[in-house]
């Protein structure tokens, strides 16, 4: 109601807008920020015999795709198959100069495109090209998404294999892709494969998994090195004992080791011996 009157504004229909002092109440949206672990993808890609569906769900949850848009306008001339890479359409943000971007194809994503490549006819286009065939995706073919519906038959895989439905079913799985894709990519690479900023991953896609805590409990620490080897503190480092008490142990004190090397001597053609033996500082004075 707030846009339409703003509209109206604009267009000098009203004099004023009366919801324009109005704010909106802030929405707690954590309880809809949910992690699919990919074990209940798996099995989700196990319950059905299409080809076609085990290939989405493992597209979205895995490289994720936004569904419908990107799924259904992949074409078999977007897979390079020679450096395991995948061009995505973009229709989002085609229109800002960004038609595209390449993903890479991951091990659990390839088994199944292969699959239904061979099980495609020959000049068949589309990947998905059977989801396709339906009235919706007339509209949808001129960019009117919201008319291809996949949520029902989502939701039966799910009731099938014994799972609770989960808040926005397609995008918590793009979600925990991009969530799993950090943990092992840097950001900047993880976003570039989304075709999303840092700042709207971090918002709304990124969450944090029963597998950080586990990591941090039981995975060694490294100290903040490259090497892994932990850096004592003060000269001092905790090591556990066999008592399971910790102690402290001194540092190693350093032997035989010379400030200068010792057959050091003078280069006469760079240098000229102006210093005395006594070195830098004067002689004492005697009183």
């Amino acid at each position: 109601m707030q846009a339409l009157f703003r509209d109206a504004l604009r267009r000098e229909l009203v004099s004023k807008n009366p919801f324009e002092t109005l704010k909106r109440p802030k929405v707690d949206a954590s309880d809809r920020q949910v992690y699919v672990p990919a074990e209940v993808v798996e099995r989700l890609i196990d319950a059905t015999p299409d080809l076609e569906w085990k290939l989405l769900l493992a597209i979205v949850r895995y490289l994720g795709l936004r569904v419908p848009s990107e799924p259904f306008s992949l074409t078999w001339a977007d897979v390079d198959w020679e450096q395991s890479r995948l061009r995505v359409p973009f229709p989002k943000t085609e229109v800002h100069g960004k038609p595209y971007r390449v993903v890479p194809i991951v091990p659990p994503v390839r088994p199944h495109l292969e699959a239904v490549w061979e099980a495609a006819e020959p000049g068949q286009v589309f990947i998905f090209h059977r989801l396709r065939q339906r009235e919706s995706l007339n509209a949808a073919n001129r960019g009117w998404w919201a008319n291809v519906n996949l949520r029902q038959h989502l939701l039966r895989l799910i009731a099938r294999i014994g799972e609770q439905p989960w808040p926005r079913l397609w995008h918590s799985l793009r979600a925990s892709a991009e969530t799993d894709l950090g943990a092992r990519f840097p950001l900047h690479v993880v976003t570039a494969w989304m075709g999303n900023t840092s700042k709207v991953a971090t918002k709304h896609y990124l969450r944090v998994t029963p597998q950080d805590y586990t990591r941090a409990i039981t995975e060694a620490w490294n100290g903040g090195t490259e090497s892994g080897a932990r850096v004592p503190r003060n000269g001092a480092e905790n090591v556990p004992a066999p008592s399971s008490k910790i102690v402290k142990t001194k540092s190693q004190d350093l032997f035989d080791c010379d400030v200068m090397q010792l057959g050091a001597c003078c280069n006469l053609l760079l240098q000229h011996k102006k210093m005395t033996g006594a070195g830098f500082e004067p002689a004492k004075s005697t009183w």
